[in-house]
């Protein structure tokens, strides 16, 4: 697993998240550092429930540990299946970008139009 790539099994997902929201240079939260933001941003999950989650020794979390681990990652519970969503850094860059009236707009009007005439805005807008 590289960084472009949360993994497939939850625990990989887990581990790319922890990484993905370590301070630049720094070293990622433990497993109770994480739990200790995610009980000051008002959800409940212990640091033990973390490491058997993030190691693979337990699969099946409830809904509420993924909605507050959702949470303290800044991605949508559905980031933790396989094929929900690609690396976190890069979905927090899109959902911030999406936070901007304009661009969120813009990529609504995207959605709906050709694949021809994106391409050619593509092209339009790659050209020097």
């Amino acid at each position: 697993m590289n960084s472009e790539d949360p993994g497939t099994t939850l625990a990989q997902r887990i581990e790319s998240l922890r990484r993905a929201t370590a301070p630049e240079g720094g070293r990622p939260l433990s497993d109770a550092e994480v739990a200790t933001a995610i009980a000051d941003a008002g959800g409940k999950v212990n640091g033990n429930t973390l490491y058997r989650l993030r190691t693979g020794m337990t699969r099946n979390p409830t809904m509420e540990t993924l909605m507050a681990l959702a949470r303290w990652g800044g991605v949508t519970p559905g980031f933790f299946f396989p094929g929900a969503a690609d690396d976190p850094v890069r979905y927090r860059e899109i959902e911030a970008a999406l936070e901007r009236p304009d661009v969120r707009r813009l990529a609504l009007r995207l959605a709906d139009m050709a694949p021809d005439k994106v391409a050619a805005l593509e092209r339009l807008l790659e050209a020097p």
